[in-house]
């Protein structure tokens, strides 16, 4: 026989259907019926990696902590969660009956008749807010459980016992708020006096187990986000590129990765003084000593003679003794352009040692035809300048998408018209070097942000189409 939805208990409904009562404005069921569901859901979620930990497949791994974890699981099946079930449909049914008095008191007119239901109505509340203790200590319980399976149990399921562990955790915070709110209807009886010290037990355990959490919680944070970082690590030194026929998108997106690892991981690659904006992370020297393993360093690297005329060396790679130097004796930018060029031969290319760079490299095109110097190239480009990093800081200065020629980006840059621009900068490539090197009374220029040279970072504003010359 089907049970009427007045007396159909709350656990009989499907999920859906559950999920719906909570949701509908009422208050039935409610906040304590809710942490109690959190933690009979923590609880579900704690027996499945128990008993993933101590199964034939994994006891043995883990025997030191099995007959530990199988007394827990005995308590969460046999005592907490049966009665968190009890608990989850009395806190309803007690908090429908404080709800219903309450508005019959609001509806009363009669004074003597509303005295009346005021107090049955603050009666009412104790049970309903002795109901919240009870639910609070098993999620306590829960959460000692639970922090114990997080650190002890299957490795591989911390997402179930971290549910679990935060779960009761929140649900047991859920518990002190609803008792304190309740409180506020009491003065200060005897009764009021001995909830207040259960209360005050329970605010001790929620603290204790809240810093335990938070504190297994970043533990395990920080060893997942090494995890990730090595992996990140391995992935980019894996050599997949090598030999392969590259295009200049592939080598972007190379780039890019290489530029992004540099961003995600910035707190484990600086240890101290990380950078605060992404643009600030391409830095080649530290991509090469964190990233890849190589020594890296500056030194005068002299002049190479070729076709009868001597040329500066800018940089020099070794793959197989991991060692990259670059002249000391070049601009800053130049430095840095020829460095992001050595990491592109690094990362692109195989059979690379003791390469020389028989002409500085500044972003602009360096005479030769050789189609890897123009792979690296192009990493370099890419790496020191990825496209959204400049896509922001272009914007940010001129607070335009991109810069057109009209009277009002001159008048706006100090030209009086768009003749006397057009006299002094006469093709795209004067427009963009413009653009390049404007500096205004806030902020630098867009190729000293980035560190390259003006015809580099002209030449990647044109790629990126944020400049046009009609």
């Amino acid at each position: 026989m089907k049970k009427s939805d007045e007396n159909k208990l709350l656990l009989d409904y499907p999920s859906k259907d559950l999920l719906e009562k909570f949701g509908k404005g009422g208050h039935k069921p409610g906040s304590g019926s809710a942490a109690a569901f959190q933690g009979m859901l923590a609880t579900k979620l704690l027996n499945t990696v128990i008993a993933i930990t101590c199964g034939d497949k994994y006891k043995e791994k883990y025997k030191e902590v099995v007959p530990e974890l199988l007394k827990k699981d005995m308590d969460l099946s046999e005592r907490i969660f049966p009665s968190l079930e009890e608990l989850f449909q009395k806190d309803a049914v007690l908090f429908d009956k404080v709800i219903q008095l309450r508005e019959e008191r609001d509806k009363e007119t009669d004074l003597q008749r509303l005295n009346n239901l005021k107090l049955k109505a603050q009666e009412a509340l104790k049970p309903a807010t002795e109901i919240l203790l009870q639910i609070g200590d098993n999620c306590a319980d829960i959460a000692y459980h639970a922090a114990f399976v997080f650190d002890k149990g299957f490795k591989a399921a911390k997402g179930d016992s971290g549910v679990a562990l935060n779960g009761a955790v929140a649900a047991l915070g859920g518990c002190l708020s609803v008792i304190d709110l309740n409180l506020a209807y009491f003065g200060c009886d005897q009764w009021t006096i001995n909830v207040r010290e259960q209360l005050a037990k329970l605010r001790l355990d929620y603290n204790k187990i809240f810093v335990e959490a938070k504190k297994l919680m970043d533990e395990f944070t920080t060893s997942s986000h090494t995890k990730s970082f090595n992996l990140a690590k391995k992935e980019l030194n894996s050599g997949r590129w090598e030999g392969i026929n590259l295009t200049r998108s592939s080598i972007e997106a190379v780039a890019e990765q290489a530029a992004a690892l540099m961003w995600d991981f910035r707190d484990l690659i600086w240890t101290q003084d990380a950078p605060q904006f992404q643009y600030e992370v391409s830095k080649p020297e530290i991509t090469f000593e964190k990233i890849l393993g190589y020594k890296f360093g500056y030194a005068s690297l002299g002049y190479h003679q070729s076709n009868g005329t001597a040329f500066q060396i800018a940089g020099q790679i070794s793959k197989s003794e991991k060692l990259v130097v670059i002249s000391k004796d070049l601009p800053p930018e130049v430095r840095n352009f020829t460095a992001a060029h050595e990491l592109g031969h690094a990362l692109l290319h195989d059979g690379m040692d003791i390469l020389h760079r028989d002409r500085p490299l500044d972003g602009s095109s360096n005479g030769t035809k050789d189609v890897r110097e123009i792979q690296a190239d192009k990493f370099a480009s890419c790496f020191l300048m990825p496209r959204n990093n400049v896509r922001v800081v272009f914007q940010s200065i001129f607070l335009i998408e991109k810069f057109t020629i009209n009277q009002n980006t001159l008048f706006a840059l100090g030209f009086r018209s768009i003749s006397e621009f057009r006299n002094k900068y006469r093709n795209l490539r004067s427009l963009s070097r413009f653009i390049a090197k404007y500096q205004g009374k806030t902020y630098q220029p867009l190729h000293q942000v980035f560190q390259v040279s003006v015809e580099a970072m002209a030449i990647r504003l044109e790629e990126l189409d944020l400049v046009q010359y009609d």
